[in-house]
């Protein structure tokens, strides 16, 4: 069994304001991602699925040309 500790994890910076850490797997990933006021993550595409949650304050996000606000506490 892997555990982490996401204090203590590794922080990469893929765009100006943007921080996150990145825990794999076999067939999932999940990310955990840091945004200053106005950051954003570059447009982009994955081979398998991702699911988001805000867990605090909002994001603007684009899915197969579909913009939506999500917001503290969606998914």
């Amino acid at each position: 069994m892997n555990h982490f500790v996401l204090k203590d994890m590794n922080t990469k910076k893929p765009a100006p304001g943007v921080e996150m850490r990145i825990i794999s797997g076999e067939k999932m990933t999940m990310v955990f991602f840091k945004l200053e006021p106005g950051a954003g993550v570059p447009l982009h595409a994955h081979p398998h699925e991702q699911m988001s949650t805000v867990l605090k304050g909002s994001i603007e996000l684009v899915v197969a040309d579909e913009k939506r606000i999500v917001l503290q506490g969606e998914a």
